[in-house]
């Protein structure tokens, strides 16, 4: 009517300060939309994206970031072989069972087991060394790829290194040699 110019700033851009002079681009990371500890990467046009710090781990947007294995929640922050424990996530078989056991996770807890020709070496503590089973044989057939020795199996070997944790190469064969 007063033929004058509306200048008014397009979508996405904000008056800087006034809209006849300049238009600025609209911050989508100010105010941060991201939750405190993350950080809030703008777009390559528009948007932004929140995300965690290198070596953080969580959720950048709501319940927030912190250091990779820590579990202020609890178990729940940690992955489902781990546990939490004093605030860190664990692997629950480290240093859990015994000398040549087998250690799987279950409900974030260790359950310690022999392999197969191997028994706990005190049969009411699952976390105790396994130790080879005693087996009787009367010849080679009987022992299903081990020696038949004094009437018992034994593993045949050329050095320690052949034999279990425990166990010593003597005179060929693996055994569990005398402390005392």
């Amino acid at each position: 009517e007063d033929h004058r110019a509306i200048c008014q700033c397009p979508p996405g851009y904000n008056p800087n300060p006034l809209p006849d002079i300049e238009c600025t681009k609209i911050d989508q990371c100010e105010p941060n939309p991201c939750h405190p500890t993350a950080i809030c990467e703008r777009g390559p046009s528009d948007g932004y994206s929140c995300k965690c710090p290198l070596n953080q781990v969580g959720d950048p947007i709501s319940t927030g970031c912190r250091a990779e294995g820590n579990c202020p929640n609890g178990d729940s922050d940690c992955p489902e072989q781990s546990a939490c424990k004093n605030n860190r996530c664990v692997n629950p078989c480290e240093k859990a069972c015994g000398a040549n056991a087998i250690c799987m996770v279950k409900n974030r807890q260790p359950v310690c087991s022999c392999p197969p020709k191997f028994q706990h070496a005190n049969s009411f503590d699952e976390k105790s060394p396994c130790v080879r089973m005693v087996m009787a044989c009367a010849s080679d057939v009987d022992c299903g790829g081990e020696i038949c020795s004094n009437g018992q199996c034994q593993v045949a070997c050329r050095n320690t290194d052949d034999c279990t944790t425990g166990e010593k190469c003597i005179q060929n064969k693996c055994q569990t040699p005398c402390v005392g």
